[in-house]
This record gives C-alpha cells, sequence and structure tokens, in this order.
C-alpha cells in the first residue's frame, strides 16, 4: 500500500510525520516499517494508553488514506515513548508552520550560551548525526570563547 519511491509524507491527524524506516534497504516487502511521531499535549495523552489502543488510532487514521491494506499488511506496534527517558524527558524541538528560520537563530551562540542538539542544525535535522555535530559545534565555540 505505501507509495513507490516516497519515503516520507505527512498526514492531517494525531499522527502527521510518516515516514518509512525501511525506504531504501533490501527486502522490503518482508521487513517494511512505518515510523511516526506525535508531539505535544496530544502526544503526552495519547502516549499514556496501552500500546494497542495507540495502534488503533494510528491504523484507523492510515486507512483513510490507504484504506484496507493498511490493516491487511499489519503486523505488530512498538512504542516508544521518550518522556520517561530519564535524560530526554521528551523533549523533542520542531518548527511550527512559518518559522522556518528558526534552527538557523537557535543554533547562534548568545555569549556563553549556546544551544545544541539536532534541531539547531539548518540541513540534515533530525538525525543522530546532526545532533553531535552540534554538540561538537558548541563545544567548540565554549572552549575558544
Amino acid at each position: 500500500f505505501w507509495p513507490e519511491n516516497v519515503s516520507n509524507f505527512l498526514l492531517d491527524g494525531d499522527f502527521n510525520c510518516v515516514w518509512s524506516s525501511s525506504y531504501g534497504k533490501e527486502n522490503v516487502e518482508k521487513s517494511f516499517i512505518i515510523t511516526t511521531i506525535m508531539n505535544g499535549d496530544r502526544g503526552i495523552q495519547i502516549g499514556k494508553l496501552p500500546k494497542e489502543e495507540i495502534a488503533e488510532i494510528a491504523l484507523k487514521q492510515f486507512e483513510k488514506f490507504y484504506g484496507k491494506a493498511v490493516r491487511e499488511n499489519y503486523v505488530d506496534t512498538y512504542v516508544k515513548n521518550w518522556s520517561e527517558e530519564q535524560y530526554i524527558r521528551g523533549t523533542y524541538c520542531y518548527a511550527a508552520l512559518n518559522e522556518d528560520g528558526a534552527r538557523g537563530i537557535i543554533g547562534d551562540h548568545k555569549g556563553n550560551l549556546t544551544f545544541a542538539g539536532e534541531y539547531c542544525m539548518e540541513d540534515d535535522f533530525a538525525t543522530i548525526t546532526s545532533a553531535m555535530r552540534s554538540g561538537r559545534k558548541a563545544a567548540n565555540y565554549l572552549a575558544e570563547n
């Protein structure tokens, strides 16, 4: 049911950013993985539900776009509630509508104050690599100033 040559897309609903973690990998027809994220107050609310209820909400939303094929191909759900992680506590930065330049502004240094993380990178954001690059950039700045 997933469109050919599509790695990700945005949907209208609770799970609005959806991507294929299997995109570009071999044997995807045997191990196709769809990943999504939910943020904000609604994410906190739904994140407290049992895995099966979260899966049902997601399946119903995806079925609106792709029909019965979603449920017919469904195998299992894995839920990671990042708010339960001691050092992360659910933090995830994302730009709201019309905040295109926010990443660059947050990534700028202000005296001895600097921020680091994947969100601070204008290119290649939302990756572990960009979080590490940003951390290195901030550490170098602080060491030099």
